[in-house]
């Protein structure tokens, strides 16, 4: 993935490691439609020095809740 933006409302097993975690956001827009979250926010494809986004549902993916310590407070 070098540019784009994804959005995952259902369930998503893992994050591939060549993703890095941003932030939760609370919203992400896609064209001029906006949807609600919260979403985990990933950039990536670092091994394709890409700066594409990877937007995943938090309610659906409760496996991926230990990002949530990489959050500055």
């Amino acid at each position: 993935m070098t540019g784009g933006r994804i959005v995952i409302s259902g369930n998503l097993p893992t994050i591939l490691p060549s993703f890095s975690f941003d932030n939760i956001r609370g919203q992400t827009k896609i064209e001029k439609e906006s949807i609600q979250g919260p979403f985990y926010a990933f950039s990536g494809d670092n091994n394709e020095d890409g700066n594409g986004r990877l937007f995943v549902s938090v309610e659906r993916n409760p496996q991926l809740k230990w990002y949530e310590k990489f959050i500055e407070a």
